[in-house]
């Protein structure tokens, strides 16, 4: 799975995802054996699962997600290596023969290994012959409309005022690795500051740097971004919504940051008639315009170097790629490196991703299973009402603009209405003289030019924002609607065969999370229409906002390993969305008269999960919370949990009723 990760209100406010990839989900316990529902839940209703689970070589994680992702993946290859087969029958200019023209280049490891870093050197050496700022300005306008974005972004998305128009975006450089690691002084930061340090040797030597000179780029690129990461905003911070909404002029942007060739990289990709720029984190823009001087030349070079390798990393060569994985295995605690068929196809899938999903809808999803989450989320979404009209927190006033925003939800299920159209794409293959890296830059600047034409253009709500194959499901605020493609909708999360209440433990569960994600900490700050309103009364926002602390209070006391905490101020939206998805599950399984104990054992299998310790400490600034605790501290706010598993006083998993977070 995907995970967008860059520090902008689009990634804030675009998508709430169910989970992420390498999401902060660390339940290392493997005590299942002795514990009890009234101990620890999560290893009780596991126990077997936990006990004959056992991570691999390479592997820092299992759960759930992931295991679904590589049946898709299988799912996937399949088609692949049918089209493959048929090549001779394809039409020319089909997207089945792009795709596969470019599955094979892909899977030319033998050319992308006796290459090495060559198809990269050109752009590499134009950055080594800037002797002046205005030469490097030049190179990364140049670099940027092949969508190398380097040092700041510029990208058009949609207007968290407005949501029905694209707005300008502006951010600052996106880290290597977050903000807290460069500057911690603990062993796990200090132990992946000498990793990233050594990666990042490993990758100028690679690229004909000697020892000398290598050593010496890559202590000038950390201590760059170490300098640019203690501007930017803390997580806490970065998703506070309003804070970063900054719209500037064209004036005011160059004020800001008067170093940066912003304006001039806006008339290069078009948009330079943009009426304002939101300026997402003004500090760390004003920080990346500090460091964007002439004595820090050589060490903006080997920025842009690095970066413009780090782009095309996953099409190169198998030493380079090696190198990454030993890089990030530092982090995860187990050194995965993908093998050939696992690079060729994610190429496939990172750049075809909606003719993959396209076809596994096709094979692999049927009308009936859509029409049956469809008629669950009706269910749920009445049953969110009536709880909603219950609270005796809210008053009348607040209750009905929330009722009408759940009214008003819109629900994507399986796939798109309309798929994405490939016409405009040119793959070359290779007898045609084509490389995977040609064929990379091609689809990376068409992708560019058709985001900043959207400037132009309304929001499209009609689109779906993640691919119909994935494994996950998400909440948009700035469209008010919830998506469940096609890769979620099966077991253990949903199984046609399967008994209600075990549906409703899994499907049901995920369904209520996302809907309540519009009644979090930043979804409820939009109204029906996605805009950017508050639309709550002043006292009923403040006791709302004390259930929120209440919530980052139960969670930072959480630990996932030895002196390692959970982030539980960034942790309240998934929180709240689990809580509000699982009590929703069980007053449905309550009125039908089905057994709420299966409810609750559905839910815990479905987020049981291994990882390294490592794993869990690189996680903590997920938001998501380690998938213990996302069942442990979410079943023991409901109360009739402790009727069906008889937990009383005195257990570790007992909280008293009036500490029970109590939301929706």
């Amino acid at each position: 799975m995907k995970n967008i990760t860059k520090i902008s209100i689009a990634s804030i406010v675009c998508a709430t995802f169910l989970a992420a990839c390498g999401t902060g989900q660390a339940g290392t316990s493997n005590t299942g054996a002795a514990a009890t529902p009234q101990t620890d839940f999560h290893s009780y209703i596991n126990a077997d699962w936990l006990r004959e689970t056992k991570l691999g070589e390479g592997q820092s994680q299992i759960d759930n997600l992931g295991q679904l992702t590589e049946k898709t993946q299988e799912a996937i290859q399949e088609m692949i290596d049918q089209l493959d087969i048929d090549y001779s029958k394809l039409k020319e200019g089909s997207d089945e023969k792009k795709l596969i023209d470019f599955y094979r280049l892909a899977s030319d490891f033998e050319s992308r290994n006796r290459l090495g870093l060559e198809p990269v050197k050109p752009y590499l050496d134009e950055i080594q012959k800037a002797t002046s700022m205005a030469e490097l300005n030049n190179v990364l306008i140049s670099l940027y409309g092949k969508n190398i974005r380097n040092l700041l972004n510029l990208s058009v998305t949609q207007d968290i005022m407005d949501s029905n128009k694209n707005s300008l975006y502006l951010d600052p450089h996106k880290l290597s690795f977050p903000k807290e690691n460069y500057e911690g002084t603990d062993d796990f930061s200090l132990k992946n500051q000498k990793a990233f340090k050594a990666y990042l040797e490993k990758v100028f030597t690679m690229a004909g740097a000697s020892s000398k000179e290598a050593a010496t780029k890559a202590e000038k690129v950390f201590e760059l971004e170490k300098e640019l990461a203690s501007a930017q905003l803390p997580q806490e911070k970065a998703k506070d919504i309003k804070a970063a909404y900054n719209p500037k002029s064209w004036d005011e942007v160059k004020d800001l940051a008067p170093n940066l060739p912003v304006t001039e990289l806006a008339a290069n990709l078009g948009v330079q008639d943009a009426p304002f720029v939101v300026v997402t984190d003004p500090e760390g823009l004003k920080k990346v315009s500090e460091v964007y001087q002439e004595n820090n030349l050589e060490a903006l070079k080997a920025l842009l170097q690095y970066r413009v390798i780090a782009h095309y990393s996953d099409y190169l060569s198998e030493d380079l790629i090696e190198a990454k994985a030993k890089y990030e295995g530092v982090a995860n605690g187990a050194v995965d490196v993908p093998t050939t068929d696992v690079l060729a196809q994610s190429a496939v899938e990172e750049n075809f991703s909606d003719m993959v999903g396209k076809v596994y809808v096709k094979n692999h999803f049927s009308e009936k299973s859509k029409a049956d989450i469809q008629a669950m989320v009706q269910e749920i979404k009445q049953t969110y009402a009536e709880r909603i009209k219950a609270v005796q927190w809210m008053s009348e006033e607040t209750k009905m603009q929330a009722l009408k925003k759940l009214d008003t939800m819109v629900v994507k299920i399986g796939y798109p209405d309309k798929w994405r159209d490939y016409s405009n794409y040119t793959i070359q293959s290779k007898e045609e003289g084509g490389s995977i890296v040609s064929a990379v830059e091609m689809i990376k600047a068409q992708e560019l030019q058709e985001e900043m034409a959207q400037l132009k253009q309304p929001f499209d709500k009609s689109q779906f924002g993640m691919p119909a194959h994935m494994v996950n499901a998400y909440y948009s605020p700035g469209s008010n609607e919830i998506v469940f493609p096609a890769g979620i909708l099966q077991a253990p999360f949903y199984d046609p065969k399967a008994s209600p209440e075990e549906n409703l433990g899994g499907i049901g569960a995920v369904i209520g999370h996302e809907i309540s994600h519009a009644f979090d900490k930043s979804g409820s700050q939009f109204d029906e229409k996605g805009n950017l309103v508050n639309w709550w009364k002043p006292e009923d926002l403040e006791k709302f906002n004390k259930k929120v602390q209440q919530a980052a209070d139960i969670y930072s006391k959480l630990e996932v390993a030895p002196g390692y905490y959970v982030n539980g101020e960034i942790s309240t939206g998934e929180v709240m969305a689990d809580l509000g998805g699982l009590t929703v599950a069980v007053d449905i399984a309550q009125k039908k008269g089905y057994d709420t104990k299966k409810v609750f054992e559905s839910y815990g299998k479905v987020w049981r999960e291994v990882t390294t310790e490592e794993f869990a400490i690189a996680n903590i600034s997920d938001e998501h919370p380690p998938a213990k605790y996302r069942v442990n501290n979410i079943v023991n706010q409901i109360d009739q949990f402790y009727k069906d598993f008889d937990v009383k006083e005195g257990d570790p998993m007992y909280v008293k009723p009036e500490d029970r977070l109590r939301v929706w």
